[in-house]
């Protein structure tokens, strides 16, 4: 057992251990794929995700999103080498998109081969422990203003983009505006196509226990009379459908709303839900001052102030609707300073994040520095701000965190928790040991004991004490 916080010597031991098993394991190979975590839906609790057992799991991950035609990742350009790269950071949620237009090319079915593709890609990440949200991606409605989303049967309105960023198209493209409208309003039937072809796609991952739930529509715009609160005339029009359509034919599996634009960094959340006990909060965290200037710098003092806003008004529309959340967006940029403040933030509140993005695929409304990856086929080669994000967490808690915490500069990783006696599987704490302790690792725990996971030696499994009331763990790198 490893253990006491008071045993020096079996540190001692731990750490010597620690040390032999990596360097006669070739330093494991960061290729090395995850040990699979358990299987099941997760559902939502509060602030928590719980899984099957009662753990609280902290989900950790990135964004899988091909805007461009045929809008869905080909073999060469996202294959078993990206799953298998992803597991191996210790993550544990990929946010999945896909196009309406490439989803849905006419009215009516969805196109079989599409869905093949994207259930193909569901199923490689499943296979590797890996939730995946299910998400339905746009930005600028249609490429006629130089994003994607809506197919061009459901757009029914001239122009194209008349400025460079994405954000000056949104407030000032009065015609954009007027496309969002005609949805909201279903013009020709297009919103209960939309809601069809949502119904379509849930059936289909209705029973796959990969899937973590479905994100119904990405960062959605309201019309062009956007400095007026307009969610509960506009967006909720869409939940009102979308959300039944897909209960009566899954009921187990998490829907995700995200309130629109100018709601969420403005307004707040106006929307009232249908009831539901499985509703979860999509929330972006982008610091508005850093991407007016294209994310090319970090003002440290007014993104801290601009994000903890962010976030706190995300924690009271989650609260609003009972339901749960997870940050779907951050990052884009290599700006490590602000990636490292935003991340550090997440584990104070032990909330889950998915990064922004793992590959560009000529993303026409993201920066070229937002990948994590370098190129989009070939070799995976991950940008530096992956030292800020292959971080030591808490994937599973046998308990209610306390405490959670990790300093990616020291490779220091902290854990509080109160255990839970009606839960028989441990904690689970993912250890990076290539990028964080290259020499091997020394742990303390008081309350509890901690032994290697026989299956994946990057899982720490920490279990309580009988009748202990609260388990603290240290994680340090050996001396």
């Amino acid at each position: 057992m490893w253990g006491k916080g008071d045993d020096r010597e079996g540190l001692e031991r731990i750490a010597v251990l620690a040390c032999a098993f990596v360097l006669a394991t070739g330093l494991l190979a960061a290729s090395s794929p995850a040990e699979a975590d358990a299987a099941g839906i997760l559902r939502p609790d509060g602030r928590w995700w719980r899984d099957a057992e009662g753990r609280v799991v902290l989900l950790h991950g990135v964004n899988v999103v091909k805007k461009v035609a045929p809008y869905i990742p080909s073999p060469e350009e996202f294959g078993p080498a990206d799953a298998d790269r992803i597991a191996a950071l210790g993550w544990n949620t990929v946010r999945l998109g896909f196009i309406w237009a490439g989803m849905q090319p006419a009215p009516g079915p969805v196109d079989g081969a599409y869905l093949a593709r994207y259930e193909e890609i569901v199923n490689l990440l499943g296979e590797r422990g890996i939730h995946v949200l299910v998400d339905a991606h746009q930005d600028l409605w249609n490429e006629r203003w130089g994003g994607e989303g809506a197919p061009d049967w459901a757009v029914f309105r001239p122009g194209a983009a008349k400025f460079s960023s994405w954000v000056l198209t949104y407030f000032f493209t009065p015609p954009l505006g007027l496309a969002y409208w005609d949805f909201w309003m279903n013009r020709n039937g297009i919103l209960d196509e939309y809601v069809s072809m949502w119904q379509q796609v849930a059936e289909r991952f209705a029973d796959n226990p990969h899937v973590l739930g479905y994100d119904i529509m990405n960062e959605p715009w309201t019309s062009p009379l956007w400095i007026f609160p307009q969610d509960r005339h506009t967006v909720q029009r869409m939940y009102e459908k979308v959300i039944p359509a897909i209960r009566a034919v899954d009921s187990d599996h998490t829907i995700f709303w995200e309130p629109s634009l100018p709601s969420l960094q403005i307004f707040h959340d106006q929307m009232t839900l249908p009831e539901d006990a499985r509703l979860a909060l999509s929330a972006h965290v982008y610091c508005s001052v850093a991407s007016l200037f294209g994310r090319d710098f970090w003002p440290a003092d007014a993104c801290r102030s601009l994000d903890n806003a962010t976030i706190r008004e995300a924690r009271r529309s989650r609260d609003r609707h009972s339901a749960g959340w997870l940050v779907t967006e951050f990052g884009a940029s290599d700006l490590i300073e602000g990636i490292k403040d935003e991340v550090e933030w997440f584990d104070r509140e032990f909330l889950g994040w998915q990064y922004w993005e793992w590959k560009h695929w000529d993303d026409p409304t993201t920066d070229e520095n937002s990948q994590l990856v370098e190129e989009d086929t070939g070799p995976i080669v991950l940008r530096p701000k992956v030292h800020v994000l292959e971080r030591t967490f808490a994937r599973r808690v046998a308990g209610e965190p306390v405490l959670h915490r990790f300093d990616p500069k020291s490779g220091v990783f902290e854990l509080v928790y109160h255990p839970d006696p009606d839960i028989t599987s441990p904690t689970e704490v993912w250890l990076p040991l290539d990028r964080h302790y290259p020499t091997g690792f020394e742990v303390t725990v008081d309350g509890g004991d901690a032994t290697q996971s026989p299956s994946d030696p990057h899982i720490l499994l920490v279990t309580a004490e009988s009748g202990a009331p609260e388990v603290a763990i240290e994680v340090t790198p050996a001396a």
